[in-house]
């Protein structure tokens, strides 16, 4: 098995995993404001770095994402996020 390969066993945990904070992220919505502001300068100073020479474990890609990319983002799933905003995820 090449290194940009995972076992299934290993990718249906990742899945889960991801899963389960999603779902605890859509159950705290209410108790969370729609947005906390420009975050902008908050991603690029996390995340604006050269892109590693080695790959990294999934776990802590899943961490990082978890903890940097979106506790700051805009929650369009919000109770209370009335406007729309047209995006390209693309």
């Amino acid at each position: 098995m090449s290194d940009l390969q995972m076992p299934a066993p290993a990718m249906l945990d990742l899945a889960a995993r991801a899963a389960e904070a999603l779902v605890r992220r859509s159950e705290e919505l209410g108790r969370t404001e729609a947005w906390d502001g420009e975050f902008r300068d908050e991603l690029v100073e996390k995340l604006m770095e050269d892109p590693p020479e080695r790959g990294r474990p999934s776990d802590e890609v899943l961490e990082q994402a978890l903890a940097d990319i979106l506790p700051p983002a805009l929650r369009l799933d919000h109770p209370r996020c009335f406007g729309f905003v047209p995006s390209c995820p693309t």
